[in-house]
């Protein structure tokens, strides 16, 4: 006989856990479920010291006090995954637990699936979180450049009705479909990104090769010029400028990075996705 401690919930929720003697795991999981409990981890139980210098051990992997706030934020910084990958991670997830694995068990096998998007270390932290006696959703919500507000709320409808399974597989659906129209959209931009790029280099050719050219003709024709023309060889002369394109060099980088900064966080992407949603051409399309 082994000891193996638990940590399973009621039917109302509530967490509960002990020790049982029991042959093997499995013979656990079964008396588990004969209890009326649902499991959410079982392990071999551990020596006191053994157990004392883990969580000595996490936490001060947790802690990790030498490094400054600024770049302990830099290292932690999470990204936000594409929507395919969010997808291929729900429906990886969803399978395991249909096949019967325990939430802890399904999770750890996550974090060492190969999951472009999303790191493994978010696994493992939804699986100490859930073994913490958190629920799934309450984990993933503390990950909210990765799991949306509608993610989140989908998953603790299903951890409430007991179809977990169910709703992470359309919530799989979902974000495969939502994947689909996306890069369908810009698959239907790439043409007209090429053709407006096209146009802005012949703009800059006519500009900066052809214009003073023309500049130096009518300089010496010494000839009454129309004011069109006069303030195109202006716009021309200005653009020529080294601090011109050095300005609008530094505008466009700035503009960018800015842009990029915004859409990280979780108000910018919000915004983002609103503005998708009400445009005139594209809220057509993602509809």
């Amino acid at each position: 006989m082994a000891q193996f401690s638990y940590k399973a919930r009621r039917r109302s929720g509530e967490v509960v856990q002990g020790v049982l003697d029991v042959a093997d795991r499995t013979a656990a999981l079964t008396q588990i479920e004969r209890l009326g409990l649902f499991p959410v981890a079982v392990e071999a139980a551990k020596g006191a010291a053994v157990a004392k210098a883990e969580r000595a051990e996490r936490r001060a992997a947790s802690s990790a006090g030498f490094l400054p706030p600024a770049l302990r934020a830099l290292l932690n910084r999470q990204r936000k995954p594409r929507l395919q990958e969010l997808a291929t991670f729900t429906q990886q997830l969803a399978n395991l637990l249909q096949s019967g694995m325990p939430l802890t068990v399904a999770l750890t096998s996550m974090s060492h699936l190969e999951s472009r998007g999303i790191s493994p270390e978010v696994s493992k932290q939804l699986k100490q979180d859930v073994m913490e006696g958190r629920s799934l959703s309450d984990g993933m919500g503390r990950h909210p450049v990765i799991f949306s507000d509608m993610y989140v709320n989908m998953v603790r409808a299903g951890e409430q009705s007991g179809a977990l399974v169910e709703v992470l597989r359309r919530v799989a659906e979902h974000y495969e479909r939502f994947a689909d129209v996306q890069s369908k959209f810009v698959s239907a931009l790439v043409y007209p990104c090429i053709v407006a790029c096209v146009g802005v280099l012949i703009i800059i050719f006519f500009m900066t090769f052809m214009l003073p050219r023309f500049m130096s003709i009518f300089q010496g024709m010494n000839a009454s010029l129309p004011w069109s023309t006069r303030a195109l060889m202006n716009f021309g002369g200005f653009f020529n400028k080294g601090t011109t394109w050095l300005f609008i060099g530094l505008s466009a980088f700035v503009l960018v990075i800015l842009f990029l900064r915004f859409k990280s966080t979780q108000t910018g992407s919000r915004k983002l996705d609103s503005w998708k949603m009400t445009a005139p051409v594209v809220g057509k399309v993602v509809k």
